[in-house]
């Protein structure tokens, strides 16, 4: 059975990343086209994180060193920050519940029988993950960054946003005429390691544009993500309940 640090992975591998280099052979738009503030406002809106979304079933497939780990997840998020995550079993036996705010976390891990609590800025000393850098695994473009590079332009109907997040180094490859990330890939001050995302097959929920197919790679592991329902907007609730009678330990 696998553990849940490593079922959690998909959350938090956000913590450095190399230069991606993309391969994209469709024309999208004029060579040297230059993206002004408009073109820029147009990917933030497309954020999926500008509204409530639930994900209900995705399919997360991790692979490493030739060992292969499948399970399902669920995603809900209510603006502007607050996540609850479920990860199951094929089975559909919950392994892990995670509550995420922005000075909030609670882990109910039912194998371990343990509920882990802590605050976002231990969540990110040890895995540089934050509520803020969250949405990126679903393809939005945080918009309260420091930008790195001027004014960028589209080559071929693509441009590269590089920002900068509390010393991390983020690096967006947007497509122009979708308004929508394709690819992201971060650097972090602590120089954990690599990660590189590409986002595909993208679907309409509403108004709402989502990519159903992710894929995250960190060393030498690959973690495929595919959403096979989606809601936006969603007009429910989050309620996390401690598990009974479990362990209490804090994140360190």
């Amino acid at each position: 059975m696998y553990k849940v640090g490593s079922i959690l992975l998909f959350t938090i591998l956000f913590c450095g990343c190399s230069v991606f280099r993309p391969s994209i052979s469709r024309n999208m738009g004029s060579i040297g086209q230059s993206v002004d503030n408009d073109i820029i406002s147009n990917i933030e809106i497309k954020n999926i994180s500008k509204k409530n979304f639930f994900i209900q079933k995705a399919q997360v497939e991790i692979s490493s060193s030739g060992l292969n780990e499948n399970f399902l997840a669920s995603v809900k998020f209510l603006t502007p920050d607050t996540f609850l995550i479920s990860l199951r079993s094929k089975t559909g036996i919950e392994a892990a519940r995670i509550y995420l705010t922005n000075d909030t976390v609670l882990i109910n891990d039912r194998f371990n029988r343990q509920l882990i609590y802590g605050k976002p800025a231990r969540l990110g000393m040890k895995y540089g993950l934050t509520t803020e850098i969250l949405p990126v695994v679903f393809g939005d473009y945080i918009s309260n960054t420091e930008r790195l590079n001027g004014e960028p332009t589209c080559e071929k109907g693509i441009t590269v946003l590089n920002s900068s997040l509390h010393g991390s180094k983020i690096k967006y490859i947007a497509d122009c005429n979708e308004g929508k990330i394709i690819a992201a890939s971060m650097e972090s001050s602590t120089n954990q390691g690599s990660t590189d995302l590409k986002f595909g097959k993208f679907m309409k929920s509403g108004t709402v544009s989502y990519p159903s197919d992710i894929t995250i790679t960190y060393q030498e592991m690959i973690i495929n993500i595919k959403i096979d329902r989606f809601e936006s907007p969603w007009d429910g609730i989050i309620d996390f309940v401690p598990g009974k009678n479990y362990e209490i330990i804090e994140l360190l």
